[in-house]
């Protein structure tokens, strides 16, 4: 009876995992495209008011708690694949303060967003293995 058991249980449950990991990639992939909006809203504003700085000064101020949580680069790393749509804050400021630096706006705001938020993943894990 045990060997009817786990042929019949065995393939249920490895569908079962099957689901709940493809859910939790989905989502996850889902919630780390949402994060190029977010940047490219931040791109956005930035040149619209034409000072980064003062945008990265304001999200200092607002996320200080969230700076010291992201202070090691297990945490940065964690933000990226956190579900939440707004990329590591640390990476917003950082973003701002290279853009008022460069002002390059010949590119295209959802080009920056979207090569600076996968560069910056990269970066990090990179970071991460190695240390």
């Amino acid at each position: 009876i045990l060997s009817i058991i786990s042929k019949i249980l065995l393939p249920i449950f490895l569908l079962y995992l099957y689901e709940f990991l493809y859910l939790y990639f989905s989502l996850t992939v889902l919630f780390f495209v949402t994060k190029f909006i977010e940047a490219r809203a931040d791109i956005d504003a930035a040149l619209r008011i034409g000072k980064p700085e003062s945008l990265a000064s304001a999200l200092r101020k607002i996320g200080y708690k969230r700076l010291i949580n992201e202070s090691t680069i297990f945490a940065r790393w964690n933000a990226w694949l956190r579900w939440n749509p707004h990329p590591p804050l640390t990476f917003r400021i950082e973003n701002l303060l290279k853009l008022s630096q460069t002002q390059n706006t010949s590119r295209s705001p959802w080009r920056i967003a979207i090569s600076t938020c996968i560069k910056d993943f990269v970066n990090t894990t990179k970071q991460l293995l190695c240390s």
